[in-house]
Parts: structure tokens; sequence; C-alpha cells
């Protein structure tokens, strides 16, 4: 039930599942390590290191526990002490794909490119199949303008696992800037199946809907966000832009004006004024 309802993206839910399960049968590591998962996934990263560090000492040497600690540190911000948590677990297993990745990812977050490209180079060199890292490798090609290079290395993630949220979740973003919005829509649908907690998947997939003028799907995917938590000014910008496609526009206003209470960046403010704007003529305009 735990790992059921971790893949149906509620970790909180699994968090407190495992919970109970470690509370009766404390020596079980894979309940502890389903808890240490599901609080990460769930952002409860404090919860995440005081289980590790309460099971560190079983099995010092593992791989696993020392990449699942980066992550945790990661998320409170402890970027260096992460960095050396991935390092730690590359050494005791490079053969594991996985600390590379994490670091990769890492330094691109910190703006280290260069850093970020020899751990991914070394994650590929571990495992050639990794998903992830052929996506972040793809990401890396598309931002230097080689698209060949991006194209070969997505669709090798894609190879491996058709469904994996990153490699379709770039694929869509490729394939929306090419102009194919049908091909984009079903990359974007593929990786909300695998994920639907993915950051900016469902803006992403409701501007491909709202291009294709389909506003009942877009707002169907934009509503799924808000009930997900993942309130924004550019889901509110979107969720309006639906609602006025289809005619309703004092509803649409209505997030308009939330999306600016939110203190946006300026080009969505931009966006959102000029909106609310447009239709203000228009009401004014209707008997």
């Amino acid at each position: 039930l735990a790992d059921f309802t971790m893949r149906a993206g509620d970790p909180e839910a699994a968090r407190r599942i495992y919970a109970e399960l470690a509370e009766k049968d404390p020596d079980n590591r894979e309940y502890r390590l389903g808890q240490v998962r599901a609080a990460l996934s769930a952002e409860q990263f404090l919860n995440a290191l005081e289980i590790l560090e309460d099971i560190s000492g079983e099995d010092p040497q593992s791989e696993e526990l020392h990449t699942l600690r980066g992550q945790a540190l990661e998320g409170l911000g402890r970027n260096e002490e992460a960095l050396a948590a991935y390092a730690r677990a590359a050494r005791i297993d490079p053969e594991s794909a996985d600390p590379f990745w994490c670091a990769a990812r890492l330094h691109m977050e910190m703006g280290d490119s260069t850093a970020a490209l020899q751990s991914l180079e070394a994650a590929l060199e571990a495992d050639p199949r990794h998903p992830a890292t052929l996506s972040n490798l793809a990401e890396l090609a598309y931002r230097r303008g080689d698209t060949q290079r991006g194209d070969e290395l997505l669709d090798r993630a894609l190879d491996g696992n058709q469904f994996d949220p990153r490699a379709n979740f770039i694929r869509g973003w490729r394939l929306q800037q090419s102009g194919d919005l049908a091909a984009a829509r079903d990359a974007y649908r593929r990786a909300l199946r695998a994920r639907p907690e993915y950051p900016g998947l469902h803006y992403n997939l409701a501007t491909v809907l709202l291009g294709m003028r389909r506003p009942d799907e877009a707002r169907a995917v934009l509503v799924e966000a808000l009930e997900l938590g993942k309130d924004s000014p550019e889901i509110r910008l979107n969720l309006g832009v639906a609602l006025a496609q289809a005619g309703q526009i004092p509803d649409a206003v209505r997030h308009w004006r939330r999306g600016l209470e939110m203190a946006p960046a300026p080009a969505i403010a931009q966006q959102l004024r000029a909106n609310l704007n447009q239709a203000q003529q228009i009401l004014n305009r209707t008997p």
C-alpha cells in the first residue's frame, strides 16, 4: 500500500504508512528506507535526515544511504555537504550512476555547468542506459544548440523507459518549440502519468493545449495542479486564458487578479495586467 501510494503521487500519505510499518518492525531496513524516500518526495528533508542518521551505522558502506543523505542535505540547502555525500557514495560504488547524477543535478542548480558535465559523463560511464543522465545530457546539448545530439540522447533515454518523466518533459519542450503541439502534448501527458508532481509539467501541458484551442482540457490540467498544491502566478495566468477561451470572462478575471496578488515575475505581471485590461474592455461592451 505504501509503495503504490508513493507511485500514485501522495508521498505524505506514503510516509505515514511507512512510519507505521517501521514502528511495528523497527529492524526492517526497507520500511525505514521507504520512510526516507517518501519524506524526500514530501520535502520533509529534516525528517529524512534524522531517519538516515539513525540507520547509517548499520551499513556505513552503503552507496544508497549516502546518496539519500545527499538528497536530504541538498533539500536543506546544505549543498557542499550534499556534494560530499554524493562523492562518498560514488567512491563506495563507482558502478552506480545515481550519486554522479545527483551531483550533476546539484552542480547545474549551482550554476557550475562544467562540473555538471563531468559528473554526467561519469554517470553515463557507470550506466550507459541511465535515463536521467541521458536526459540531462540532452538538455545540455540543446543549450549548446546541438539539436541532433540532444535528439539522439533523448531517444536513448526513452528507449530505456518510455515513461521517464524527465525525458518526456524535455521531449515535450523540444516538440513544443518546433511547433509540433500534438506530439508535445502526448510527451507531456506521458510524463504526467509517470510523475504528476513533476515541476512545471502542468503549466507546459496547459500551454500546449491552449495553443491547440482546447480550453476545457487545459482547464482540467490546471485545476489538477491547484489540487496538488502547485498554485503559482503562471498557473493562474493560464487558467484565466483557458476560461477566457471558453467565454467565461468574469471567472478568468478572478484568476488573473489572484495571479497578480501572488507577486509574479515582471513578465508574468505584465501579461496578467494586459489580459485584465482586455477583459475589462470586453465586459464594458457587454450589455
